[in-house]
């Protein structure tokens, strides 16, 4: 069993604080840093209405609209970025709200997650190697409200988007794009479904990170020319009610996206408990299905460590707003409800 403290999650009593708010945040960058058109393309959706990004400022992006009614992955599956360029030239400018936008493109319901792939997180809650469990929700936009929850923590993530279907470890390159996302997870579930023994993740995960409303993503689709030069340059951060909680380089990640769908399809006849019943891993009996997520992780400075779980009153609030951000993929602005 890969992991020091399953157990003692559940019986540390000791009192401990809880983070704080260590820098403001910015609202006039919040939205800096979207990828240049010659580096990745960029895709947004108002409805159905499927826009290519150009530029973004002023609350607005500046776009090519590209279709009426075409989602981005079903473009790619006709179109190689070349050709979406060339339609791109051929089609009308626009200036559209970023209020406006909403999911980037038709995802899934069922995803992969990694635990512990940032060292500083692992450190923080006492897990010592990464580890995989299964996302069992449909994503809801950038702007969604968050149901309140005993223990409601946040993670911002770095979520890798399967352009097509997998059905080996093999067929990783070329076949994913990125959004950015937020893990959020009632811990109180999670801690409460690991009582019961298993490997790391099998238990407790997929319950208490289940939940509609849990997995806020968007608003872009980012699709790379070179996804890991791109990911050289991506910082992912964090704040609670304007103070920061979370911040750092997407390269710190320890297993890389073929590690995790090496790893998932490896773990594959493992048992992951889910609802009262058992599933794969994978989101799929066959793999990998276009529109799944890979969720790579998130970085130190979650709400959860040993010493907090019986301090609800650390954990975020109903009306606390989280603010996620990730260079060049936008940002997400979710309210916890009432």
């Amino acid at each position: 069993m890969r992991r020091r403290a399953a157990l003692a999650w559940l019986c540390l009593l000791a009192c401990g604080a809880g983070p704080g708010p260590r820098e403001a945040l910015d609202e006039a960058t919040l939205w800096g840093a979207v990828v240049a058109p010659a580096q990745a393309l960029t895709f947004a959706r108002r409805g159905r209405e499927l826009l290519l990004v150009e530029s973004v400022g002023a609350g607005h992006v500046e776009a090519a609209r590209l279709s009426d009614t075409e989602d981005p992955i079903d473009l790619l599956a006709r179109l190689d970025a070349a050709g979406v360029r060339r339609a791109a030239a051929a089609s009308p400018r626009v200036s559209v709200p970023i209020a406006e936008l909403g999911l980037p493109a038709e995802l899934g319901g069922v995803h992969v997650a990694a635990g512990a792939n940032f060292r500083e997180h692992g450190d923080e809650v006492g897990v010592e190697e990464p580890f995989l469990f299964p996302k069992v929700v449909e994503p809801t936009p950038f702007v969604s409200e968050v149901p309140s929850a005993a223990r409601l923590d946040y993670e911002v993530e770095l979520c890798f988007v399967a352009l097509r279907a997998l059905t080996s470890a093999a067929e990783v390159p070329g076949r994913f794009g990125m959004v950015l996302c937020n893990d959020f997870t009632d811990r109180w579930t999670l801690a409460k479904g690991m009582l019961r023994p298993g490997e790391m993740g099998t238990r407790g995960f997929a319950d208490g990170k289940g939940r509609h409303g849990f997995l806020p993503v968007g608003p872009f689709l980012v699709v790379p020319n070179d996804l890991d030069a791109f990911l050289a340059g991506v910082t992912l951060e964090l704040w609670v009610n304007g103070g920061l909680r979370q911040r750092s380089a997407a390269s710190e990640m320890i297993l890389d996206l073929p590690t995790l769908v090496e790893r998932s399809f490896a773990g594959r006849e493992l048992a992951y408990h889910h609802a009262g019943s058992t599933r794969s891993i994978l989101p799929e009996a066959s793999g990998f299905p276009a529109r799944s997520l890979v969720l790579s992780g998130t970085p130190g400075g979650v709400i959860f460590q040993l010493s907090t779980l019986w301090r609800g009153s650390l954990y975020l609030q109903p009306g606390d707003e989280v603010v996620a951000r990730a260079t060049g993929l936008g940002a997400l602005r979710n309210r916890v409800a009432p």
